[in-house]
Formats: structure tokens, C-alpha cells, sequence
């Protein structure tokens, strides 16, 4: 096993999600599971 450190940079603003519009079904399936909301949504 091999253990090393890591410092983590700080966080430059708040993160954003982008949607893509030709993104495969499969993949908006995966994103509403896990945001909880539709694709369609604003």
C-alpha cells in the first residue's frame, strides 16, 4: 500500500452542471436518478 498526501486547491465559485442537448437517453435517465429532477426541467 502506498499512502501520500494531498493538499486540495480552493474552490473557485460555485460549481455548474451543463446540459447537453443531444445527450443519449441512457445518460438523462442517469441524471435525473441522481438530481432528483426531470431533464425538461429548467
Amino acid at each position: 500500500m502506498l499512502t501520500l498526501p494531498i493538499a486540495f486547491a480552493a474552490a473557485r465559485g460555485a460549481p455548474q452542471i451543463e446540459r447537453i442537448d443531444d445527450a443519449d437517453p441512457a445518460a438523462r435517465a442517469r441524471f435525473e436518478a441522481w438530481s432528483g429532477r426531470r431533464w425538461s426541467d429548467p
